[in-house]
């Protein structure tokens, strides 16, 4: 990590002040996240971060070969095909453990997992840990030079598909109760898509049928 915040973030935190972190984010949403959340940022140096993008940038461009599909279809059941499939997923997280050897330290790859997890919570996190703590505003969470509205703009070009927001759903089985309600919300509000419930679609389906007859 790096001393300098390291040492800064150390100096000024206090279970008060985590608690006080934890409730602005509530407050947002009358809402406190199921899981817990971080008490501190990870400060890592520019190498690490060049290691890591470095590892994010070979995962991808395996992931983005022309026969991919072929070579991991064997390691897939039969009832996993999905009709009308994209050649690869559009998100990622790349899980990594940072680890010691000889001195050094390496990132090396725990995971891949290609689906959407906490993106729209993220950059929230950030900009509360900045509330609290100023001194961060001269660190970013973001790589290759995005802006917080660069990574925005980014993410809901990517979630929408150049389709209106309105039109786009975000859908879940039961999304109040699922620990990832959290950047569910911020979603609605930062992006403007619609909650949805699987359940609540079917119901609706039944209605319009019953309707029908």
């Amino acid at each position: 990590m790096i001393p300098k915040y390291r040492t800064l973030f150390n100096s000024r935190f206090t279970s008060e002040k985590y608690q006080e972190f934890q409730d602005d984010i509530a407050s947002d949403f009358d809402y406190m996240p199921t899981f817990r959340m971080a008490e501190t940022p990870f400060f890592i140096s520019n190498e690490l971060k060049s290691q890591l993008i470095e590892g994010c940038n070979d995962v991808i461009k395996l992931i983005q070969q022309k026969n991919f599909k072929s070579l991991t279809d064997k390691s897939l059941e039969l009832n996993t095909k999905v009709p009308n499939e994209d050649e690869h997923t559009t998100f990622l997280a790349i899980d990594f453990g940072i680890c010691e050897e000889n001195g050094e330290i390496l990132p090396k790859l725990i995971e891949v997992q290609g689906f959407p997890t906490l993106y729209n919570y993220q950059p929230n996190l950030f900009a509360k840990f900045k509330k609290h703590y100023p001194f961060l505003e001269e660190t970013t969470p973001f790589f290759n030079g995005l802006s917080p509205e660069n990574y925005l703009n980014i993410l809901k070009e990517v979630i929408c598909n150049n389709h209106p927001a309105e039109n786009v759903i975000l859908l879940e089985i039961e999304p109040e109760k699922q620990n990832t309600k959290i950047d569910f919300l911020y979603c609605n509000r930062d992006i403007g898509i619609p909650i949805v419930c699987v359940t609540a679609i079917q119901k609706k389906r039944k209605t319009a049928f019953l309707y029908q007859c």
